[in-house]
């Protein structure tokens, strides 16, 4: 049904049943591996505990699960925290959290590279290359 190495989370919840019902596995597989992708975030096949080790033996064949990783940080004077992000395919994007007295305001960019000239952000110094995806944009802390 799917290439071999197609991103788990590009599937829909009907997907993954037709998938696990395929494979021979009962439907209610694709709610766990659904569970684990979105409310648990997983990021690693191995992590979906309560899934035989076969099982998650055969996503990991079949599948792929890219997860942004922390690719440097800085914090300023005030306890502003900017990462910047490298995604599953090498590209960069930035994420600024800034807070103040009231709340913490959290600024993602949308895009890898970015046309607006925020002062504190540096993905306007990467060249605009495509907007964000919500795979792309999936953080171990959404």
């Amino acid at each position: 049904m799917f290439p071999t190495g197609h991103n788990i989370r590009h599937c829909t919840l009907q997907e993954l049943e037709e998938y696990f019902l395929e494979a021979g596995q009962p439907k209610f597989r694709a709610k766990q591996v659904y569970e684990w992708l979105w409310q648990k975030k997983a990021l690693h096949f191995a992590d979906m505990t309560n899934l035989s080790k076969e099982l998650r033996q055969q996503l990991g064949e079949q599948f792929t699960l890219p997860a942004l990783q922390v690719d440097e940080m800085q914090v300023s004077e005030d306890g502003t925290r900017k990462f910047r992000f490298r995604t599953w395919d090498g590209h960069f994007v930035e994420g600024v959290l800034i807070p103040t007295e009231a709340r913490l305001t959290a600024c993602v960019s949308s895009q890898i590279g970015c046309s607006l000239s925020c002062k504190f952000c540096a993905t306007v110094t990467w060249s605009a290359s495509g907007i964000y995806n919500s795979t792309r944009s999936m953080m171990r802390w959404c």
